[in-house]
């Protein structure tokens, strides 16, 4: 079986061992179940206008049996901030050199960006990459070019927000964008008899600490819980196609 996954940097996310991550347990669990060797294709995505012909080049390359197609909150729930500009004053220097000779640079510099972060959002700056409706629009041409493959199976998933920084009201402005996005695409998926897997509480899904620690990758426990997700639902369309392949029409 070759599950091409249409995914974004947690595949590949290096704070988290390759091992623990939410694609290396599917398909060490697809492939107990199912007796059949798994080949796992990760490839990120960037909601470009081309994006269709792109995923379309990729089935051709493939010849996936299973494609999950994963809408990354990223690109429609976290703040777009200016960037810093570098500093060459003497006493911003100077700080950086005995920061580095304690040890504590990383540590100095994550608090620092954490901060300036903060005070950006309270001065009302950055805007979210896109708007929920123009994701909307891009994914519902994609999930119908996939489906034009009947040998594909299609899965398609949306998981928790990625606030900016992790306060109360950035977590609710990024819920709300994501509930939008939810809705859509659960209702789209139904129409289509596509399986979908989605979170009903994104505030929940904070809460239980399935973020990692730098606010917007996911966490060990997190490709725990994704892993289980998808391998129930490759084994649901897997059964129902008989083969393994070709089971699109499945929800």
């Amino acid at each position: 079986m070759h599950i091409l996954r249409l995914s974004h940097s947690g595949d590949t996310f290096p704070g988290v061992p390759e091992e623990a991550r939410s694609a290396s347990i599917t398909a060490r669990a697809i492939q107990a179940a199912t007796g059949q060797p798994v080949e796992t294709t990760s490839r990120h995505l960037w909601p470009a206008q081309e994006l269709p012909d792109l995923i379309e080049s990729w089935i051709a390359r493939y010849q996936p049996d299973v494609v999950i197609f994963w809408v990354n909150c990223y690109w429609f729930t976290y703040l777009n901030l200016p960037e810093a500009r570098s500093s060459g004053r003497p006493i911003v220097k100077a700080a950086g050199r005995l920061a580095a000779r304690a040890r504590l640079k990383k540590a100095v510099v994550y608090s620092a960006g954490k901060l300036r972060r903060q005070v950006l959002v309270w001065r009302g700056a950055g805007r979210e990459f896109f708007e929920p409706e123009d994701i909307i629009a891009l994914s519902g041409d994609v999930i119908r070019r996939i489906l034009q493959h009947e040998q594909v199976s299609l899965i398609v998933r949306l998981d928790g927000p990625t606030p900016t920084i992790l306060n109360r009201s950035m977590i609710a402005r990024a819920e709300a964008r994501r509930l939008v996005m939810h809705r859509a695409l659960d209702t789209l998926c139904e129409q289509l008899h596509v399986p979908y897997i989605g979170l009903e509480d994104g505030i929940d899904y904070i809460r239980q600490g399935y973020l990692y620690k730098d606010g917007l990758h996911s966490s060990e426990k997190d490709h725990v819980r994704m892993a289980a997700e998808e391998t129930a639902a490759i084994l649901k369309v897997w059964r129902g196609s008989g083969s393994g392949a070709g089971a699109g029409g499945q929800r």
